[in-house]
């Protein structure tokens, strides 16, 4: 998320959702449907990226989920013959 051409993390389970900010003169503050999602406290340096250290953490975790499930998606469809090739169906 940016805020005056710098970026803050937040929390990457909201990823595409409409969130709320407040940046004030020390802090950044992120919410979504009212829960905090991201708190950093504010830089005046310009070009940053502030990063949480769980919110890198989480974002590799769903990461890895997210690939683990779609191979296992693609094996099984192998595996039951229901697997077609993009180029096949052409």
């Amino acid at each position: 998320m940016r805020v005056a051409v710098k970026g803050y993390s937040v929390d990457p389970a909201v990823i595409g959702r409409f969130v709320d900010v407040h940046a004030g003169l020390d802090r950044v503050v992120v919410t979504c449907v009212g829960m905090e999602v991201g708190s950093h406290q504010r830089s005046w340096d310009r070009w940053q990226t502030i990063t949480d250290a769980t919110h890198v953490a989480k974002a590799a975790l769903m990461r890895e989920k997210f690939g683990a499930t779609h191979r296992l998606d693609e094996w099984a469809a192998r595996r039951c013959g229901k697997y077609r090739d993009s180029a096949a169906l052409n």
